[in-house]
C-alpha cells in the first residue's frame, strides 16, 4: 500500500504540472484563436483549491491502484506498459469529454484539436511517470 499512495503524489502532481505546461504551449501555438474567442475562454474560479487537490489525490489513488491489480497482465517493457496505460487513461477519461465539450460549443477547430493533443500528450507522459515510479517503489520495497 505503501508504494501506492508514494506513486499517487507523484502521479499526481506530474499530471498537474505536465498539463499545465502543455496548456500554456497550446495556448501560445493558438493564441489567434484565442483572441477571437476570448468570451469562451475565462479562467475558472480557483476558490477551492484544496476540494481540487483532494479530487485529483482521489482520482489518482484510484489510477494507480488499479495499475498496480492489472500489472500482471501488461507487458514487461516498461515504455510500452506506460503508453498502453496513458493511452487507456486517455480513451476512458479524456477522448469523450474532448469531443463533446470542444465539438459541440461553438469553437476554433485548431483550439479543440489543440486541446485533444494536449490531454493526449498529458495522459502519455502521466502513464509513463506512473509506471517508472510504481516500478522504482517497488524495487526499493523488494530489497527492504
Amino acid at each position: 500500500m505503501k508504494a501506492v499512495v508514494i506513486t499517487t503524489l507523484v502521479f499526481m502532481v506530474a499530471t498537474i504540472i505536465l498539463g499545465g505546461v502543455l496548456d500554456l504551449v497550446q495556448e501560445k501555438v493558438n493564441a489567434a484563436d484565442y483572441e477571437t474567442s476570448s468570451i469562451l475562454f475565462k479562467k475558472p474560479s480557483t476558490n477551492f483549491p484544496l476540494v481540487l487537490v483532494l479530487i485529483s489525490f482521489i482520482i489518482s489513488f484510484v489510477v494507480v491502484y488499479l495499475y498496480s491489480k492489472a500489472l500482471p497482465q501488461l507487458p514487461e517493457n516498461i515504455y510500452l506498459r506506460g503508453i498502453l496505460v496513458g493511452a487507456f487513461l486517455f480513451l476512458i477519461g479524456d477522448l469523450l469529454k474532448d469531443c463533446i465539450v470542444y465539438y459541440k460549443i461553438a469553437i476554433p477547430g485548431a483550439i479543440a484539436l489543440g486541446q485533444i493533443i494536449v490531454d493526449l500528450l498529458n495522459r502519455l507522459g502521466s502513464g509513463l511517470v506512473l509506471v517508472y515510479t510504481y516500478r522504482r517503489v517497488t524495487r526499493g520495497e523488494k530489497t527492504e
